[in-house]
């Protein structure tokens, strides 16, 4: 996302289920003075302050904001499946374990799913030095807010607009290894800025 301010210029990419509703309400208070949901912020916008496109465009903040795959791809199945039940896939996916063992063709048959889930390169690129920041979800409010605050001279409030509470989805290591074989590319760029979890 290339967002432009009076006199600068901040990019910002980031995934689906990676903080990207909190990023948008954050880039797009100094502008509105509002925080809402994705599209409410975008109507408040004007058209020529922002893209939502992925970009590495120079600008006088390039920031990458990054989750650990684990994390996200449960936070997919908790949000997409159990919460909103996109698709009506909790007919056919009644846990996570079910999740897990069909993720393969869930990934390619359903769109929700896939823009949920594609490895975080495909939005962030293989080069890490392209970003003055990389910031990890958890680091959102106390990393990337102080920053952007500097940058543009102001006070904006702390935002998390949603949470998926996840914690409480159980992943056995056989699934974790998938997990971390089929986002080896996220481990192998971005690893380093991942917290460990299960």
């Amino acid at each position: 996302m290339k967002f432009n301010y009076k006199d600068k210029t901040v990019v910002v990419n980031v995934s689906h289920k990676v903080g990207k509703s909190t990023i948008i309400n954050l880039l797009g208070y100094p502008l509105t003075n509002y925080f809402g949901s994705k599209s409410q912020v975008g109507k408040k916008l004007n058209p020529n302050d922002f893209t939502t496109d992925k970009c590495f465009d120079d600008a006088d903040l390039k920031v990458a904001i990054v989750r650990d795959p684990i994390e996200r791809i449960k936070s997919c199945y908790n949000d997409r499946i159990v919460k909103k039940n996109r698709d009506n896939l909790k007919d056919r996916i009644k846990s996570f374990t079910d999740f897990c063992n069909n993720f393969e063709d869930l990934y390619k048959n359903e769109y929700q799913i896939k823009i949920h889930s594609y490895p975080q390169v495909e939005e962030l690129g293989t080069n890490p030095n392209y970003y003055d920041l990389i910031v990890n979800t958890k680091d959102i409010n106390t990393k990337f807010k102080p920053e952007l605050e500097k940058l543009l001279n102001v006070n904006i409030p702390e935002t998390i607009k949603n949470r998926s509470h996840s914690d409480s989805i159980k992943i056995t290591n056989e699934e974790i290894e998938y997990f971390k074989d089929f986002y080896k590319e996220d481990y192998k760029y971005y690893g380093e800025y991942f917290y460990d979890s299960k």
